[in-house]
C-alpha cells in the first residue's frame, strides 16, 4: 500500500510533468516527425526509465524500493533493439519496424512477463524470490545476457552504419 507521505510527493506537479513530459511530447510528435525521429524518442524514454527510480528516490519518494519493489522498469534489453532500428531508419528512410523485426522484441517481453508474474505475487514473496533465486542466480545471467545483447546490437548498428557510409 502506498502511503500517504508517498501520494502526497506523487501529486506534485514538478514531479507529475518531469515524469510524464517525454511520453507527451513523443505522443504529441508521433504523426510530425520522420519514423527515425520517433525510435530516438522511444530510445529517449527507455534511458529515462533507467534513471526513474533515482529520480523518484531523490525527491524523496521510495516507492519503487518498497511498493513497486520488482516492477519491471528495467530498459535494458530494449535499448538495443532501439539504437539499431533508429540507425537503420535514419539512414533508410523507408524503413519500418515489421512483424518479422518483433522477435528482437522477445527479451524484454520476457523480461517484462517475469517481472510481472513475480511481482503479482505480493511483496512478501517478492522479498523471498529476490533473496532466494533472483539476487543469487538469475540478476548476474540477466545483467551479462543485457550487456551481450546491448554490444551485438551496438555492433550490428556500427556495421549498418559502415555500410551505408561505403556505399
Amino acid at each position: 500500500m502506498i502511503s500517504s507521505k508517498t501520494n502526497a510527493s506523487l501529486r506534485h506537479p514538478s514531479i507529475v510533468r518531469l515524469l510524464a513530459r517525454p511520453a507527451l511530447r513523443f505522443a504529441a510528435q508521433l504523426e510530425k516527425d520522420r519514423y527515425s525521429d520517433r525510435l530516438l524518442a522511444a530510445c529517449l524514454i527507455a534511458g529515462s526509465l533507467i534513471l526513474l527510480p533515482y529520480v523518484l528516490g531523490f525527491s524523496g519518494n521510495q516507492i519503487m524500493w518498497t511498493s513497486l519493489l520488482f516492477f519491471p522498469v528495467d530498459p535494458g534489453l530494449l535499448i538495443g533493439p532501439l539504437i539499431w532500428f533508429y540507425i537503420r531508419a535514419q539512414t533508410d528512410a523507408g524503413f519500418r519496424i515489421r512483424r518479422k523485426h518483433l522477435i528482437h522484441f522477445l527479451p524484454i517481453g520476457i523480461y517484462v512477463l517475469y517481472h510481472l508474474i513475480v511481482f503479482s505475487q505480493g511483496q512478501r514473496a517478492v522479498l523471498d524470490w529476490l533473496d532466494r533465486y533472483d539476487l543469487p542466480y538469475i540478476n548476474p545471467v540477466m545483467q551479462g545476457l543485457t550487456l551481450l545483447s546491448n554490444y551485438i546490437y551496438l555492433f550490428l548498428a556500427w556495421r549498418h552504419y559502415r555500410q551505408y557510409r561505403q556505399w
